[in-house]
């Protein structure tokens, strides 16, 4: 599983990696903050809250932040939890 894990991760570009790193960090703030169970799954709903949570503005970014950036969040959050089996 270590070799899978490896070979996942390597299969990755940099840049790749350190936004999924970024997004699964801000996932699991959302969920800390909202008090949300990440296992034995992510539910719809969780993922529904951290959209929202993405997309309300902010100080530091207004507008919330933009819908390619939600997306690809949202796929970071998608192969993190590939990745861990959840």
């Amino acid at each position: 599983q270590q070799i899978a894990q490896v070979l996942i991760t390597a299969s990755k570009s940099p840049g790749t990696t350190a936004a999924y790193k970024t997004a699964v960090s801000q996932f699991q703030e959302f969920c800390t903050l909202n008090q949300v169970p990440i296992s034995p799954a992510i539910t719809i709903q969780a993922l529904r809250g951290f959209v929202a949570y993405l997309a309300m503005p902010t100080a530091s970014k207004p507008k919330g932040l933009r819908y390619s950036t939600v997306q690809s969040y949202i796929s970071g959050v998608k192969a993190w939890a590939i990745d861990h089996g959840i």
